[in-house]
This record gives C-alpha cells, structure tokens and sequence, in this order.
C-alpha cells in the first residue's frame, strides 16, 4: 500500500518549476537584448564560458530536478508494510443535559449551563475509546448525538447547546432516563453481540428542579438494562434568579405572576433520593467550590468493566523520503561543484 504523507506540497511543484522556467526565459531573452550592442548576440554567447545555450538548459533541468525532489522529500512518500486490527476498549456513555431556562442562572460562574458544558468537554477530552452521546432535555428530552467515538464531532455539536433547542421548558428527568434506556437498547441491537459494550453509564447533569411524572418507571427500565446513573447536581441550594434573554442580549429577571423575582435553587436532596433508588449510583456537586469534581468522576468511571466494542484497521507505514532527499543532495552538490569550478577557469583565464 502506498501514499503521500503530506501531498499538499506538491502544489509547490505547480507554483515552482513553472516560474523557475519563466524566469530563465525571461533572463535568456534580457542577456540576449543586452548582448546584442556588442555584435551577434548568438555568436557572442557561444564565446562567452558557460554561457553556451545547451550548457544553460543542462543546468536548468538539474536545477527543475533539484526542486521537484527536494518536495517529494517533504511529501514523504510512504509504503504499508504492516496491517492490524486495534480492539477499542470502552464503555457506552450517556451524557443528559438539562437546557432549561434555570439552567441561566448564575450562582455558579459564568452560569449553570455554560458549567456543565464545560465539564463535559473535559470528560471528552480525557475519554479513550469510549463511545459517547448526547442527549438534551428541558420539557421533553431529545437524542443531540448518537453513540460515537468521534469525539470532534461531540464537542461541535456541545457548541450549539441552548435552551433555544427545547420547545417545552421543565425538566423532564423521567423523560431523560428513558431516552437514554432506549438508546442504549438501540445500539446493542444495531451491534453484533460481540460489539456491545458491556457497561453502560448515564451521566445527568441538572439543578433537579420541577421533577416530572415517570420518574419511578424510568428507573426500574435503567435497572433492567443494568445502567450506572451518575447525577451531577449543577447550582447551589441558595439558587440565583433567571435572566431572561431577547436577541441574545440579557433584557431582565424572569418573574412569576406575582411579579415577583424567581429564584432558582439546586434541588439537591431529590437528585440525591435519585441517586439512592438506582442501582450503584453516585451523586457530585457541581458549584464553585465543589474542587475538582471531574477527576472523581473519572476514577468512577475508570472503575467499570470495559469492553472490546470495535475493531480498526490500522496500517503501518514506512517512510521513504529519505530517497527523494538524498538525490536532491546530490545533485545539488554536483551544481554546485559544477558552478565552482566553472568560475575558478574563468578566473584562471582572466589572469
């Protein structure tokens, strides 16, 4: 197997040898224009050392030469000498994030929302082979990303998040679990049975507020497809008002009918009872002084059992620009050798 490690300099090649040969026609037809007040330009330049036409195309096909494998050498052609198969080993991940609007508030900085969401971009960062998915959720909770390894992909889409995305506000965690309960029954199904993986965890971040019905039911469906839930709690239980957006721009407090101020408060004890009724779960804070929830989190996660979910091609390669390199040498030293000793006879002839 054979390919071109960086085949994007061979547009040099396009852009070089062209305008090397341009400018040696254009110096070709000044030195004739130039020579001919001394007589025959022809005649001249046949007399002159070096200056002989097939001397000049000599060196400037060395010259082409020269450059064309000197980018081959940056090209860095590449033959397969080897093909495995690398077992990925991981777990299936889902990751559910609450997008309500208490998730603006700002009792943690820069807001609730924007904190998860960077929490979860460290997750990503230090994942290795695990599959990962995305799932959003307010008053109703939708799938954002299928399980993936592609990881870019993940934290493009983690981008866009907003409580824009969601029509009905709430926070419809029952709903969440069951989301997350099929997709995992979806991507065991869609896999071989040597494919799947054999530990499923659902990560949920949320302030726990206004729970919805069903939650029980969901539980008991996360229970059969034996689903570690792990609950971050995103806020403080001293809760901060709303803001509320128009045009991006922050134009006041959400109010009741009242008129009053709203307050948000981190409904910790529920997420806690949560925690409490599943199987081998486990609760984190997430707040400004909660210290470095995501390393506790991950030695959680290290902990499950991983399983060897795909197989990849991988092709070993074994560089050869090594070949490219050393002709260009050498045929630059021989130009320049060349170069030197025809200046050293003319020399030699003017003394």
């Amino acid at each position: 197997m054979f390919r071109l490690q960086h085949p994007e300099y061979i547009y040099w090649l396009v852009f070089i040898i062209p305008c090397i040969w341009i400018l040696a026609w254009a110096y070709d037809y000044w030195r004739k224009k130039t020579l001919q007040k001394f007589g025959d330009s022809d005649l001249v330049v046949k007399n002159l050392s070096g200056n002989h036409p097939a001397t000049i195309r000599k060196q400037l096909w060395r010259l082409t030469s020269i450059v064309f494998f000197g980018v081959m050498a940056l090209v860095n052609p590449q033959f397969g000498v080897k093909t495995e198969l690398i077992k990925r080993q991981g777990i299936d991940l889902v990751v559910a994030l609450d997008v309500s609007q208490s998730m603006l508030a700002e009792d943690i900085s820069p807001n609730r929302l924007e904190r998860a969401k960077q929490l979860i971009n460290r997750l990503i960062d230090r994942l290795a082979g695990d599959r990962i998915a995305l799932i959003v959720f307010a008053g109703n909770a939708y799938v954002q990303l299928p399980p993936t390894t592609d990881y870019s992909a993940a934290r493009l889409l983690l981008k866009t998040v907003s409580p824009d995305i969601v029509p009905a506000q709430g926070t419809a965690i029952g709903q969440a679990i069951e989301v997350a309960t099929q997709l995992f029954a979806d991507t065991s199904a869609a896999t071989q049975n040597n494919n799947a993986a054999k530990t499923k965890a659902l990560l949920l971040l949320t302030d726990g507020e206004d729970h919805e019905s069903g939650l029980n039911e969901a539980l008991n469906q996360a229970k059969q497809q034996q689903i570690k839930l792990y609950a971050i709690g995103v806020g403080t239980t001293q809760g901060a008002p709303i803001p509320v957006y128009v045009n991006g721009q922050r134009y006041s407090l959400k109010q009741d009918e009242n008129g009053q101020t709203v307050n948000t408060a981190l409904n910790d004890h529920a997420l806690r009872n949560l925690v409490a009724q599943a199987d081998d779960g486990q609760y984190f804070a997430l707040n400004d002084g909660s210290g470095d929830e995501i390393t506790d989190l991950l030695r959680s996660l290290n902990k499950l059992e991983k399983s060897n979910f795909e197989e990849v091609a991988v092709t070993e390669y074994d560089s050869r620009f090594q070949y490219p390199l050393g002709l260009c040498l050498l045929l630059l030293t021989g130009y320049l050798l060349q170069n030197g000793y025809r200046k050293s006879g003319q020399r030699t002839n003017n003394t």
